[in-house]
C-alpha cells in the first residue's frame, strides 16, 4: 500500500509482517511525520493501546514477548535498536522463521501480526520505542520465548548486557506451549 505519507511493504520472512516506511514532511524547522492514521492502516489494524519504553544503556533486551490476538506497529523513536521477531504460529507457512532489522528513526517501523513475538536490543544509550497494540495489555495471557535459545538462533548484534528476571525466565522454544492464534 502506498499513500502520500506511508509506504508499506510485505516482509516475506514472516507471513503477515510488514515494513513501514513514514515519508516526513520536511522544511527548514527539520521534520514531521504522521505516526498513525487510521485510514491508512484501514480496517486491518484497530488501534486500541500505546506504549513507550526507555532505555537509557546500550545492551538492553526487551523480549520476546507475544500476547495471543494482539498486533503491534513498532517505531523507536530515539536512538537505535535491533528489533527481532518470531513466527510462533503452528499453521503459518513461516512458522518459526526469525525476522529482525535494525530501527534507527521515525521513519522506519514494523507491523507484526497476532502470534509472532516481539523484542528488541538497545543498540545505542537512550532508545525511545513506541508500540501501538491492537490489544489491551494483559498480564495474564502474556507469554514469550527465550532470547538466548540455541534452537532459535537469534543472531544478536551485540551481547545483551540487561535482561529482566523475567525475561530470563521465558520457556525455551522446544518448551513453548503453542495457543491458538
Amino acid at each position: 500500500m502506498r499513500s502520500e505519507h506511508l509506504i508499506i511493504v510485505e516482509s516475506n520472512k514472516i507471513q503477515g509482517l510488514k515494513l513501514l516506511y513514514f515519508k516526513p514532511h520536511t522544511d527548514s524547522r527539520g521534520a514531521f511525520v504522521r505516526m498513525y492514521c487510521k485510514e491508512e492502516f484501514g480496517k486491518d489494524f484497530e488501534l486500541a493501546q500505546i506504549n513507550y519504553s526507555f532505555s537509557p544503556k546500550m545492551g538492553t533486551l526487551r523480549g520476546l514477548h507475544f500476547q495471543p490476538g494482539q498486533q503491534k506497529i513498532v517505531r523507536c523513536i530515539s536512538g537505535e535498536v535491533q528489533d527481532v521477531i518470531v513466527d510462533l504460529r503452528s499453521t503459518s507457512s513461516t512458522f518459526g522463521n526469525i525476522f529482525y532489522t535494525v530501527l534507527s528513526t521515525i521513519m522506519l517501523g514494523v507491523w507484526i501480526p497476532s502470534g509472532c513475538a516481539h523484542g528488541f536490543l538497545t543498540l545505542t544509550d537512550n532508545c525511545s520505542v513506541m508500540y501501538m497494540s491492537s490489544r489491551v495489555y494483559n498480564p495474564h495471557t502474556e507469554s514469550g520465548v527465550r532470547w538466548d535459545d540455541l534452537d532459535l538462533k537469534i543472531p544478536w548484534m551485540l551481547q545483551p548486557k540487561l535482561v529482566s528476571d523475567r525475561d530470563q525466565e521465558l520457556p525455551l522454544w522446544k518448551d513453548f506451549q503453542l495457543v491458538s492464534f
